[in-house]
């Protein structure tokens, strides 16, 4: 289509309009009646738009001091659910608010400063970096700095900045508000309940007994390696094993169990406590475990000896056996008057093997740290009590003078039969005979803790059970520990380690409780102010908001029309469009009439030389 270079006058204009326009930056000062009208209520509509733009920087700021002042306040109280609702709304609201303000200031600020004298690099800066990308790009595409350009960009930066800071001014974290909180545990130091198997209370008790120690035997490795035990019961590290594993303590001789799970339990099962609510927890507990030191030796058969041998001995000379493949004894019967630990004799006994032990027995006595969060408890730091004891040489088994408990006139004995015929059920299953031995559940739990009733037969033969000799000194120390304490806890109180540590009138309580202070956390959701993104909150909205007031100021500061982003106002008086009018009273009617006219940027030829300039479509041209 060819093009038309000729000017066209528009309805109701003279000749002279044509020959004499009046130039784009200069008002025309005969403009009156409706054109004033007309400038009027553009004035009132481009102040109304950028005082509207004050709106948001200031919503802005009062969220920003709305999270401040709300700071701790509980997550179910008003206004914290609506500054949550507010956040999440944040980085989509907040960068495109910011866009329309930092936009309409960019164009402001170029007009305005375009009145007074400005550069052409500072100009085409102002104009092109009116978005985020555009502020990185733009630099690159004029191949040309100055000082707007970092400006700019730190400017622009702003926006997602201010997006996120939005959203992540509001954290939510549990109250720090303490209160103090009785707990109480079972004390180890109760009175042994059954001095012997087969005394009328140990007839009545020992099925407790036996069914609370089996079923701890019977633990999933997931609850043996848990802090807790299947009924909640908490479990204590063993110190000993802390220190065989290279577990450092600090200079006040604390361990820090929570970084690590290198210290097995004292015991399989857990040491009952209440006092525990749905909040967190935190309180020491004084309390003491029997560490059994041992060493093994092993003797392999010879011919001529070997089972039959063995099994006839340990029957002849030990009054404590299962018949079959265990003994224990205790033949240091001075002990605890000559102020020794007890001597404590383990011996097994398998197809060709036999493997003794000789272990000495003390009761060590530790202060734990104990932190529990929604009922979920574990020791975090342990370390040797500080506290005044008995003796390390005193075993609960010897009793507790001076108080409301004493021992058993043979509690040793008592306890050691109660031990060793606590899986004697496990007859039922095979034969006692010689020809058909197996380990029992207490010596299969040394080499294989977590199946302990899987006992299978070793070499295509009849016997089932496997030699504790290859486990080593320190892991049968461990585990022999494991089981000693485990089975005394279930003497004590078989009630309380499978559930029932309810509160008891203590004059008829079949077992003691040890009382101690703690403190207890409500465990309640409040709001928390994150200071950083605060910061960066309140900046760019203070940057929004002095942009939207700048944008009011050069409004009103502006004296000639607002040509850098009208068209049709480029357009005017080129002798290559019919875009020719007086003055800016015939702006708007102008714009409207010309709304449909077609542009085009084509070149343009002359005797001097050749332009782009933007031209009307031939069409246009003749309307």
């Amino acid at each position: 289509m060819d093009q038309a270079t000729t000017q066209v006058p528009s309805k109701g204009r003279s000749d002279e309009s044509l020959e004499a326009p009046l130039a784009i930056a200069q008002r025309d000062p005969t403009s009156i009646g409706a054109g004033n009208s007309s400038t009027t209520y553009s004035e009132i509509g481009h102040f109304a738009l950028n005082f509207l733009l004050v709106i948001p920087p200031v919503v802005s700021l009062i969220y920003a001091w709305l999270v401040a002042r709300n700071n701790g306040v509980r997550v179910d109280q008003h206004p914290v659910p609506e500054l949550q609702t507010a956040a999440r709304y944040g980085p989509t609201v907040f960068p495109v608010a910011f866009a329309a303000i930092m936009g309409t200031f960019l164009t402001g600020i170029a007009s305005w400063r375009l009145e007074h004298g400005i550069s052409m690099l500072s100009l085409e800066y102002l104009l092109n970096s009116r978005t985020v990308f555009s502020a990185v790009t733009t630099p690159i595409s004029l191949r040309s700095v100055n000082l707007l350009a970092p400006l700019l960009l730190a400017l622009w930066v702003l926006s997602p900045l201010g997006g996120q800071a939005a959203l992540r001014v509001v954290e939510l974290a549990p109250g720090l508000h303490s209160e103090p909180c009785e707990y109480q545990y079972l004390d180890v130091m109760s009175t042994q309940r059954v001095c012997s198997p087969t005394s009328s209370a140990g007839m009545d008790l020992t099925p407790s007994i036996v069914s609370a120690f089996n079923g701890a035997l019977a633990s999933t490795p997931q609850t043996q390696f848990a802090n807790v035990d299947a009924y909640g019961n908490l479990k204590i590290p063993m110190l000993e094993s802390c220190t065989n594993n290279g577990i450092k303590q600090d200079s006040d001789g604390w361990i820090d169990t929570s970084v690590t799970n290198a210290c097995a339990f004292a015991s399989i099962n857990g040491l009952p406590f209440r006092g525990i609510s749905g909040e967190n927890h935190t309180f020491n507990m004084e309390t003491s475990y029997t560490y059994s030191d041992c060493s093994i030796s092993h003797t392999l058969a010879s011919p001529g000896s070997g089972y039959r041998e063995w099994i006839d001995r340990m029957r002849n000379e030990t009054l404590i056996n299962n018949g079959i493949t265990l003994a224990l004894s205790m033949p240091d019967v001075t002990a605890k008057m000559n102020n020794r630990s007890e001597h404590l004799v383990f011996e097994s006994i398998t197809r060709n093997a036999r493997t003794q032990a000789n272990c000495s027995l003390s009761q060590t006595y530790v202060e734990t740290e104990v932190f529990c969060q929604n009922r979920d408890c574990s020791v975090k730091r342990i370390r040797k009590s500080t506290s005044p004891h008995n003796a390390t040489h005193l075993l609960p088994l010897h009793g507790r003078w001076g108080y409301n408990a004493s021992s058993c006139a043979d509690g040793s004995s008592g306890f050691l039969k109660g031990l060793i015929s606590s899986t004697v059920f496990m007859s039922m299953y095979g034969s006692t005979s010689m020809s058909d031995p197996y380990s029992t559940p207490i010596e299969y739990y040394i080499t294989h803790p977590y199946s302990p009733y899987s006992a299978h037969s070793a070499n295509s033969t009849s016997w089932r059970g496997e030699d504790i000799y290859p486990v080593g000194h320190r892991l049968f120390s461990e585990r022999f520990s494991q089981l000693w304490n485990t089975y005394w806890l279930c003497t004590i109180a078989p009630e309380a380690v499978t559930g029932d540590f309810t509160q008891r009138d203590m004059v008829i309580s079949p077992f003691n409780v040890v009382t101690t202070t703690g403190t207890m956390t409500p465990y309640v959701l409040q709001l928390h102010t994150n200071k950083g993104w605060l910061t960066v909150l309140v900046v760019a909205s203070s940057v929004m908001l002095g942009a939207s007031i700048a944008n009011i100021a050069v409004g009103r500061l502006q004296t000639r029309p607002d040509i850098l982003e009208r068209v049709s106002i480029l357009a005017k008086d080129s002798p290559n469009t019919v875009a020719t009018y007086r003055g800016r009273a015939q702006e708007s009617d102008t714009e409207i009439r010309l709304r449909d006219v077609r542009l085009s940027l084509r070149d343009i030829e002359s005797k001097e030389s050749s332009y782009a300039a933007v031209e009307t479509d031939e069409d246009d041209a003749r309307t």
